[in-house]
């Protein structure tokens, strides 16, 4: 497997792009082919924003030429973490979300609670993530995300799954 790696910063909004480039054999597909997006060529991008408070828009651009399938949730660890980002099981959408060449897929972070019940609170600027399978395996390597600026994240930090609209994804 071959993996290339590249960081840029886009635009004063501070939109950091991770892009994982992987050639892999074809492995696991869907109803009518279509593999998950972790095995095709991938951009994921974060995206601060004001509202929701603590919120963070993840992005999952399909930069290859065969639509991708994004299953599930990201996985998505941050330093120190002893276990990933909860999920919004509520979030689910009613079927698979699949990505055409260029299209994206969005996934909403609440990295804190505004309540402050969260524990362990600290700033992260980047987080690991991986990508889950038809059946919830993880698939494809990890893929470094860089927060900028680094939000605060404690142990109720949640991810939705992935969603067809960003404004869903920012919905939880």
């Amino acid at each position: 497997m071959r993996l290339r790696r590249g960081f840029a910063i886009a635009s004063s909004a501070a939109v950091i792009t991770v892009a994982a480039m992987a050639v892999i054999a074809p492995g696991p597909a869907v109803a009518g082919g279509v593999r998950p997006c972790a095995q095709l060529s991938v951009d994921v991008t974060s995206t601060p924003v004001a509202r929701p408070v603590n919120h963070v828009l993840l992005t999952l651009t399909n930069k290859g030429t065969e639509p991708c399938a994004a299953h599930g949730a990201p996985i998505l660890r941050f330093p120190g973490a002893h276990t990933p980002a909860g999920v919004w099981a509520d979030s689910k959408p009613g079927s698979v979300v699949v990505i055409s060449p260029g299209e994206s897929a969005y996934s909403g972070l609440t990295a804190s609670v505004a309540d402050g019940s969260g524990t362990g609170g600290r700033p992260a600027d980047r987080a690991l993530l991986r990508f889950q399978g038809a059946d919830g395996e993880l698939v494809g390597p990890a893929v470094r995300v860089e927060l900028r600026p680094g939000p605060w994240v404690d142990s109720k930090a949640t991810v939705t799954h992935w969603q067809a609209a960003a404004e869903n994804a920012l919905a939880w």
